[in-house]
């Protein structure tokens, strides 16, 4: 999984989606917010995994 942060712009989002990023946080992001985001992200993919195997 790829996360990123920081300040970028708007415009690259998309790009960076298509790039496989799965998370972008801006500037100001609430760390437990983030964390929160991040630990939905995996359960998807933990759920992915499990009906794909």
């Amino acid at each position: 999984m790829v996360v990123a942060g920081g300040v970028i712009p708007q415009q690259d989002y998309d790009i960076l989606y298509k790039a496989g990023v799965t998370g972008i946080f801006g500037p100001g992001t609430k760390i437990s917010k983030a964390a929160a985001n991040i630990l939905e992200l995996l359960i998807k993919d933990l759920e992915s995994l499990k009906v794909n195997a």
